[in-house]
């Protein structure tokens, strides 16, 4: 009896309304694919080009910044200079407060500094390590 009751308690605490985000593997329409099978907006928004985001309902525009050369062997980013548009996401997504490195598959050679745990959805990590050290361009 004990074990009916513990594989019923395991099955009755999936979260079944967990829409999941992109790359996190949770809930049945937050992957990769950008697929929904409830139609929410949740996967939408991370189908909106850049330049449309803005006047999309619910979106909210993702930036970063490009890593680059520093001329002496290293990386750096300026930050003085205003973040690019990178992506589009929904405004309902919780973001983190550590500034993440990631790449477009397209540029694997190149790596973006945002400053939130939020990266465009399908957005790899870096390929050269070193990049997410960079210090400020000078």
């Amino acid at each position: 009896m004990l074990a009916m009751t513990t594989l019923t308690v395991l099955l009755a605490c999936g979260d079944k309304d967990d829409p999941g985000l992109p790359g996190d593997g949770g809930g049945d329409g937050g992957g990769l694919d950008g697929g929904s099978d409830d139609g929410g907006s949740l996967d939408d928004c991370w189908l909106v080009r850049p330049d449309e985001c803005a006047a999309t309902p619910s979106c909210v525009e993702l930036k970063a910044r490009e890593v680059e050369a520093d001329g002496l062997g290293g990386w750096c980013v300026d930050r003085a200079r205003d973040a690019e548009l990178v992506g589009c996401m929904p405004a309902e997504v919780d973001c983190g407060s550590a500034i993440t490195y990631a790449t477009a598959p397209a540029l694997p050679d190149a790596c973006f500094e945002f400053s939130s745990t939020c990266i465009v959805a399908g957005w790899l990590p870096c390929a050269d390590e070193a990049m997410t050290e960079a210090g400020d361009c000078l």
